[in-house]
């Protein structure tokens, strides 16, 4: 179960004024040609309880969050991938994204 609600996550994620994320994870969508919007999209849609495998506080940028730790799989991408995201106040962060190591 994430600690962040999923109603919540969808509901921040349908706004990009309310969404952000991470340079590293922009970086990675454009290897795979997705962007941001395409990842919004999976996150408002796609992403479900049963995808979350763990949670825990938050380590370095925004003390006082949980971030949730998902594996979903991606059809642009072609695998499994690993996405760390956080809600701190009205605002969405996603952290990580990058390919799950776990299934490899």
């Amino acid at each position: 179960m994430p600690a962040n609600a999923l109603e919540t996550v969808r509901r921040l994620v349908a706004d990009e004024r309310t969404c952000s994320f991470f340079q590293p994870v922009l970086a990675e969508l454009r290897r795979h040609d997705l962007d941001s919007d395409d990842l919004r999209e999976i996150l408002a849609t796609e992403l479900g309880e049963i995808h979350c495998f763990k949670s825990k506080p938050t380590e370095k940028y925004f003390p006082q969050t949980t971030s949730d730790y998902y594996s979903i799989w991606i059809d642009g991408c072609g695998t499994k991938m690993f996405i760390k995201l956080l809600v701190s106040g009205e605002k969405l962060v996603v952290t990580s994204f990058k390919r799950d190591e776990r299934y490899e």
